[in-house]
């Protein structure tokens, strides 16, 4: 009977470790995916962050363009109705 217990209880240890060996391998392997996620969001941060400022670069050019032309179109009309 207590053999019989000591077997049962080697066999859920033996059964517990490879199951936790597994866990472990499993944890390894998100955190290398984690990992390049983590990488690959940076990456990309920093692509988003260049296209900012090219884009509030273009949009700075056109509203200076906007003013100069809206300016222009408004000193033509003036003239234009002889003001």
């Amino acid at each position: 009977m207590i053999s019989r217990r000591k077997e049962e209880i080697s066999r859920r240890v033996e059964e517990h470790s490879k199951r936790l060996e597994e866990l472990s391998r499993r944890i390894e392997e998100h955190s290398k995916v984690l990992e390049e996620h983590s990488k690959r969001i940076e990456e990309l941060s920093k692509r988003v962050a260049r296209f900012e400022v090219v884009v509030g670069s273009v949009t700075r050019r056109v509203g200076v363009d906007l003013e100069k032309t809206t300016l222009s179109l408004y000193r033509d009309v003036l003239v234009w109705f002889g003001v």
